[in-house]
Parts: C-alpha cells; structure tokens; sequence
C-alpha cells in the first residue's frame, strides 16, 4: 500500500491470509526483525562508504505486529492450537531511496522494462505501449548507438555491482528478481541508481560475515532467511548452495537478466547472446574471486 501523508510517502507491507502467489503471506515478528536488521547492514555499509555509488535501497526499519489469541482472532484462515497466539504484523517501507537525494527522480521496478501492457479481458497488446519500455528508454539516449552496450553498461553491470556490494560487504543476498529491483532515472531517462526493495526476504550469510569480519556477526539471531555453511547437517550444508543458486542463478539469472537479454535480441539485429554472457561473466569475475 502507497501512503501520501505531509507531503511525503512510504509502503506498508501487509500481512494476508490467504495464498498470494505461491505462499500465504504471513508477517510475523521474525520478518519484521529480519527486515529491520537487513536495513541496518545495508545503513552501516552504505553510510561507511563500502557500496558503489549507484547503490541504493528502500529501508524497512519499522513494522508493527499484534498478538492474536482464539478470542481476538479477526482474521480467517488461519488455524491457532490450544493456547498458542498467532502474530498478525506489517512493515513500513521508506518511500524514499536511501542513501536519499534531492533531484526528483522515477523509480521503476525491473519488470516492467521487458513487461506488456493489455486492454483488459483480452489478449490485445496496448498500441502506444507496443514498443518495451527498455527500447523507449534506449530511444532517449545519444551517448550509446548500441542497445546492448546500453543495456549491459548502464543497466545490467551496475545491477550485477549492487548484488556482489551487498553479499560481499554487509553480508546480504538481495532476492533480485524483477519485481525486487528497480531502476531510478532521471528527467533525461539516463539511469542514476539501482534500488533493493523487500528486504524483509533477503538472506544473511553468516557464513561470509564470519569469513569476512563483519558487524554483527554474532548477533544474527532470527531464523529468518538465515544462511550458515557449518550447520552439521549435511543437508543443511547443501541447502546453503542451492539456496544460493535459486537467489543469483534463477531469481536474478532467468527471472530478471534473461528477459532483458531476450528484450535485446528482439529489437536488436546485431546483438549476441553469446557476447553478453562474456562481457557479464568477465564483469562479475572480480566478485566471484572475493568469495571465500
């Protein structure tokens, strides 16, 4: 939900019962928690100047959450055993782009650069939105004559930059699918800044804070999309690289940079997909050294 209050603005997330996608989106303590200190090391980071300068995210450093027992449960479909009490919360979401700038900017989420628009209850394709939104985009610009080198340059390696700054520094896997991330663009339509959104669902690698002595490490207490390699279980130990693959492989690989990729080899005679995968591989190759 967009709240305008006092001239600014800011989200609430909200709890719902009911299935929402693939899950029922409950937001409990644990959430809220983990989405305020996620908050906080991105803050730390950023604040100490460890993120690259087109890095920037949207904090979710406060939410609210009620304690509902059988007597006081106005909620449907949700099942409470004996004396348990079910946790029925919110989280608020700046509306703004931390770290925060004065110019007036357009935040616009990943997925509707590749995304199409229809006319309702058919299958009609919008005439004026005929044309993705990344190609519009591309059209506005004089620096690059290339829609890959735009693509690559402008949006996909710094994209790839603020996902290795927030594993590498402050120990944060970003979910960075399409709908998690966005772009912030100028009155130009030049791309100034990548935005990290949800942070209630990005993960905490312990295992990277110890290796790379980062604060906090030992205070990383709630359960909630926490990563740890030196669990005993060997399962757990190879759910700690699956987990990583879906989050950077599917999540950011298929769901977000493919569909950019695949936007590219539409509206672009000489691009090859062949030669974006390189220039992205030797990008993040400086990433992936760092990585114990």
């Amino acid at each position: 939900m967009l709240c305008i209050e006092n001239g600014g603005m800011f989200f609430v997330k909200l709890a719902y019962t009911r299935c929402l996608g693939r899950l029922t989106r409950h937001l409990g303590s644990d959430k809220i928690k983990s989405a305020a200190e996620v908050s906080q090391l991105l803050q730390r980071a950023a604040d100490a100047g460890r993120l690259n300068e087109k890095f920037a995210f949207l904090k979710e450093d406060t939410g609210r959450v009620v304690f509902l027992d059988k007597g006081h449960l106005f909620v449907e479909n949700v099942e409470i055993k004996g004396n348990e009490k079910y946790e029925y919360g919110l989280i608020v979401r700046d509306g703004r782009p931390y770290p925060y700038i004065d110019r007036e900017e357009l935040l616009i989420p990943f997925f509707a650069l590749f995304s199409k628009e229809y006319y309702p209850k058919t299958n009609e394709v919008i005439p004026v939105c005929r044309k993705p939104l990344l190609i519009q985009l591309f059209d506005q610009q004089d620096k690059y004559k290339s829609l890959t080198d735009n693509l690559i340059d402008e949006i996909i390696i710094p994209m790839f930059h603020t996902y290795f700054d927030a594993l590498i520094n402050p120990g944060v896997e970003l979910e960075a699918h399409a709908q998690n991330m966005l772009i912030s663009i100028d009155k130009n339509g030049q791309v100034s800044i990548i935005v990290c959104r949800d942070l209630e669902s990005a993960g905490r690698d312990v295992t990277l804070m110890q290796a790379f002595h980062i604060e906090n490490t030992n205070t990383v207490a709630y359960k909630r999309n926490v990563f740890n390699e030196r669990e005993k279980d060997p399962q757990r130990h190879d759910k700690y690289h699956r987990t990583h693959s879906f989050m950077f492989d599917f999540k950011l690989g298929e769901y977000l940079v493919t569909k950019l990729l695949d936007v590219a080899a539409a509206y672009d005679k000489n691009f090859s997909e062949k030669d974006a995968q390189i220039r992205i591989k030797v990008y993040n190759r400086q990433f992936i050294y760092k990585l114990p």
